[in-house]
């Protein structure tokens, strides 16, 4: 498996790094690929990757997870 680390810049220069809680094989992104990260100029250090995966993996997995749940509550009812 392989795991990101991404390396990026703040507008003054200095360099900050994030690894990805997202494992893949194979590689989700090549080495010195150029990719864009989001983050909020007042926390440079919470960063995310502008990816489906790096937005919204946890919500897909909760959302799949309640709607299981409700099903067979659902279905318990009937």
């Amino acid at each position: 498996m392989y795991i990101p680390v991404f390396e990026y810049r703040l507008p003054e220069g200095r360099p900050l790094y994030y690894r990805s809680p997202v494992a893949s094989n194979p590689p989700a992104y090549d080495v010195g690929q150029t990719v864009v990260m989001l983050y909020l100029p007042k926390n440079p250090a919470k960063v995310k990757v502008n990816s489906f995966t790096g937005l919204w993996l946890v919500t897909v997995i909760c959302a799949v997870l309640g709607v299981s749940l409700v099903g067979a509550a659902g279905m318990m009812l009937l």
